[in-house]
């Protein structure tokens, strides 16, 4: 059947069932359990540590556990944490041929990807929200064993800048998800898929000081760009995307390019898959 593009967008929504299925096959999948407790477990064993050694040590760490432990430095290391592991997770889709008994029972492919695209995003952003939540308790908790005062006025404005760099911390994740969907569904192999979307995407980031005016269409040097400017805030790394750039780019800019780039990406392989008889799947 030809794609339709009139068709309507409420009509192309996966049902409820649909998204309880994935969201009920992703939470249940043994890795990705130990990668959620393992990346939580972590981000409060370092914390717990650097609290412990702030007490037997004080001369050695209590320097490091006054920046990191109480606000905001709790804040700023939690997302720099997520930002290392968004840099990380750079896998595809997980393999299975479950897909060719869901399909016949609902019918739309469109649905069944976009269930799966929406599925992957509610993980991150629960990732995320575990991070943020035991991380803040383990590092509240060690700041007042060491008795240790928040480093600057709490405030609304200041809150939400630090909530803002955790949240673009899912930019990495996302796009690399959405690079691994369109090449695995492109190729039919999820190895392919892994293979494609790494490499590819790694070959694109490497040749971002080569690409002149044509860097403010490219997802690279707009991710880092991101990324240093919200979370690291590393003026050296700053100062070599403004070269690439030819200038300075608002991160707000950075965004849209990558949410247009995941976007895209998820489109191509609605539109690949919807065309695709189930013969040639």
């Amino acid at each position: 059947m030809a794609f339709r593009p009139a068709r309507s967008a409420i009509a192309m929504l996966p049902p409820l069932n649909l998204w309880r299925a994935e969201w009920r096959k992703t939470a249940r999948r043994p890795l990705n359990q130990i990668l959620l407790a393992g990346a939580v477990a972590l981000l409060v064993a370092f914390f717990l540590c650097l609290a412990a050694l702030g007490l037997a040590a004080p001369e050695r760490f209590l320097a490091s556990a006054r920046a990191l432990l109480p606000y905001p430095g709790n804040l700023a290391m939690v997302a720099q944490y997520a930002a290392i592991l968004g840099w990380l997770s750079r896998r595809a889709p997980p393999a299975g041929d479950t897909w060719k008994m869901i399909l016949p029972r609902y019918g739309s492919r469109v649905a069944f990807l976009l269930a799966k695209a929406g599925v992957g995003a509610v993980a991150i952003g629960l990732l995320l929200t575990c991070l943020l939540a035991c991380g803040m308790l383990a590092s509240g908790l060690g700041a007042a064993l060491l008795q240790l005062p928040v480093s600057e006025p709490v405030t609304w404005t200041g809150v939400a800048e630090r909530l803002l760099a955790l949240a673009s911390t899912a930019l990495p994740m996302a796009l690399y998800g959405a690079a691994a969907l369109w090449a695995t569904v492109a190729t039919r192999s999820p190895l392919a898929g892994a293979m494609l979307s790494f490499f590819g995407l790694q070959t694109v980031a490497l040749l971002a000081p080569l690409y002149g005016p044509l860097a403010l269409v490219m997802p690279y040097p707009h991710l880092p760009n991101i990324v240093e400017r919200w979370v690291f805030r590393d003026p050296e790394t700053l100062q070599r995307v403004a070269r690439e750039f030819g200038g300075p780019v608002s991160p707000w800019l950075s965004l849209l390019v990558i949410v247009g780039y995941c976007s895209i990406l998820i489109d191509a392989a609605a539109l690949i898959f919807h065309r695709r008889d189930m013969a040639g799947s």
